[in-house]
């Protein structure tokens, strides 16, 4: 998961403005994987980042059963349930599409800027992230 994440964050950097805020997107970005890999049962996961518009989309797809959002606060008596919390907390809503038998994906806005002239795609870390964080599961996240 280090390689793909890496090339994430290289892209957001390079295609990004400056004053974007890198950080929180890499953490988005780890919060989304982690938890596809945990919930997913053969931990199969596919990445893509859609970057038609100003600001791109993040979609974790899982091979998982899915879920339904709850919005509150996570309890902090007990251990998990803080992802999707933290990751609201940081890009802002995130959409749930629950697919029966096939999994679930779940997306996001990120809080990046393209820096790039408007229309042009930014879509690289697609394929290299499916790659990369298939069979992964037993990987502590990064």
């Amino acid at each position: 998961m280090r390689t793909v994440r890496s090339e994430f964050v290289t892209v957001l950097k390079n295609y990004g403005k400056s004053d974007s805020d890198i950080t929180a997107c890499a953490l988005t970005f780890g919060e989304l994987i982690a938890n596809a890999i945990m919930h997913g049962p053969r931990g199969d996961v596919s990445v893509v980042l859609d970057w038609s518009a100003a600001r791109p989309k993040l979609r974790v797809s899982d091979d998982g059963r899915g879920f339904t959002p709850k919005a509150m606060l996570p309890d902090p008596q007990r251990p998990g349930g803080r992802g999707l919390y933290i990751v609201e907390q940081l890009a802002g809503p995130v959409s749930v599409n629950n697919h029966p038998r096939d999994g679930c994906t779940v997306a996001v806005e990120l809080p990046v800027e393209r820096a790039l002239a408007e229309g042009s795609r930014v879509s690289r870390v697609a394929g290299t992230a499916v790659a990369s964080a298939r069979g992964e599961k037993n990987s502590p996240s990064e």
